[in-house]
C-alpha cells in the first residue's frame, strides 16, 4: 500500500447493538485487498477495522478460534512477548478494555482526520476511543525502510485478519489465521 500517513485507533464498544448498526453503515468504506493492489484503486483514505477476543465476545461472536493466545489477549501474554512487565504500557492496553482498533492510512494527516472525524461521528457513544497512535513513513533517504527485514522473528508471527462481508441482511466475519510461514484456510464466525 503506497500511503504515508497511518492511524491506529483503539477503541472500546459500549453498546454492542448500536455499534453492529454503525459497522453496517461503514462497511461499504472498508477497504478490500483488491482495492490495495493498485495505487489507482486504492481509495484517498484506506479504512480497516480488526476486532479483539473481548470485542468480538461484546457483538455476540462466540465462535471458537481454537487460539488460546488471541483468546487470552496480549496483556495475558505479556511475558511470551518479551516484556519484563507491563508498568510501562499505555493504560488502556493493561487488561482486556480494548475491543478494537481502525486503521486508516493515507497521504495526508488531514485526510486521516477528517475520516477519522466521520467514523466517531457515525458510532457516537456505541464506542470510546482509547489511544490513538500515529505512524508515517521516515523523511528524505530513510524512506521506504520502516519495516522489519524479512531475518527478524516479526515477519514470521501469525496475525489475524478480519474481512466483512454482507450477506443478505446478516454479516460474516471471515477470520483466517496467516502465517508466512503456513497459511490456514478460513474459518466462519456470524454476527
Amino acid at each position: 500500500m503506497k500511503k504515508l500517513v497511518e492511524v491506529f485507533v483503539f477503541f472500546h464498544i459500549n453498546n454492542g447493538v448500536a455499534f453492529k448498526k454503525s459497522l453496517k453503515t461503514l462497511a461499504p468504506q472498508i477497504t478490500t485487498t483488491t482495492q490495495l493492489l493498485q495505487v489507482s484503486t486504492q481509495p484517498i483514505t484506506a479504512i480497516n477495522v480488526a476486532f479483539s477476543s473481548t470485542g468480538l465476545a461484546t457483538l455476540g461472536v462466540t465462535d471458537t478460534l481454537n487460539d488460546s493466545l488471541y483468546t487470552s489477549g496480549q496483556f495475558a501474554d505479556a511475558f511470551n512477548l518479551s516484556d519484563t512487565g507491563t508498568t510501562n504500557w499505555v493504560p488502556a492496553f493493561k487488561g482486556a478494555f480494548v475491543h478494537g482498533v481502525f486503521l486508516l492510512a493515507s497521504d495526508t494527516l488531514g485526510s486521516i482526520n477528517s475520516e477519522l472525524y466521520s467514523i466517531q461521528t457515525l458510532f457516537g457513544p456505541s464506542m470510546i476511543t482509547l489511544h490513538i497512535l500515529q505512524g508515517q513513513v521516515r523523511p528524505g533517504n530513510q524512506a521506504g525502510h520502516e519495516r522489519e527485514s524479512p531475518a527478524e522473528p516479526a515477519r514470521q508471527c501469525k496475525t489475524a485478519l478480519l474481512t466483512f462481508l454482507q450477506i443478505s441482511d446478516s454479516w460474516t466475519a471471515l477470520v483466517s489465521q496467516q502465517s508466512l510461514v503456513s497459511p490456514r484456510t478460513p474459518r466462519q464466525a456470524r454476527f
